[in-house]
């Protein structure tokens, strides 16, 4: 085995999973569990397990990373529910997933909560956002999205779960701090037509 840790971005790096899969992308970090991965068009890494990669070849044709280890076999083959199994695809179905089960009238009730309880409530809400509460995917449901997830390999299976939750996380904040915002904005907005109205 071969790796290379703490490495500068190092463009058009070119990583194989154990499923023979190929992409190309930015090799970030490599640690004692997991490859950085920055795809095309993507702001944040993906985090791959390091014993699902097979290989990562940087643009110079070095090796930063080789392994060998055992492939996970999955209970169903992901094509068989419609997607192929790319990380593009899975991250996209993820996303898709996590929107389709964000609660906005939910979080906008917490975010308005959080500014009737002042300093204490912004905090409450502060922590649930940041935090991992509720932004689990349901891998044993009975929806066609958990199927999918189960199809998937192992490696697939924790890309899917990290992008399931970065989504998540991005909706819950956008629908609290917003809702938060306003509420600012219209307090703000009081002050200044009480002062404006107490000077008549």
């Amino acid at each position: 085995m071969k790796r290379v840790r703490n490495l500068p971005c190092l463009p058009q790096a070119l990583l194989t999973t154990l499923d023979g899969l190929e992409h190309s992308g930015t090799l970030i970090e490599i640690t004692d569990t997991h490859i950085y991965f920055q795809l095309p068009g993507r702001t944040t890494p993906i985090q791959i397990p390091l014993k699902s990669v097979k290989r990562v070849i940087l643009a110079d044709g070095s090796i930063a990373y080789e392994g060998e280890p055992e492939p996970v076999k999955t209970e169903v083959s992901a094509g068989e529910v419609g997607l192929e199994p790319t990380l593009e695809n899975v991250i996209a179905a993820a996303e898709a997933e996590a929107v389709r089960s964000h609660d906005k009238g939910q979080n906008s009730c917490i975010g308005a909560a959080g500014c009737l309880f002042t300093v204490i409530g912004l905090l409450v809400t502060t922590v649930y956002v940041e935090s991992d509460v509720s932004s689990e995917f349901d891998k044993n449901s009975a929806s066609s999205a958990a199927a999918y997830y189960r199809g998937l390999s192992y490696e697939l299976q924790q890309v899917y779960e990290q992008a399931y939750q970065n989504k998540v996380k991005s909706l819950r904040r956008k629908s609290v701090y917003g809702t938060q915002l306003y509420c600012f904005g219209g307090f703000v907005l009081y002050i200044l037509v009480s002062i404006l109205m107490s000077g008549l």
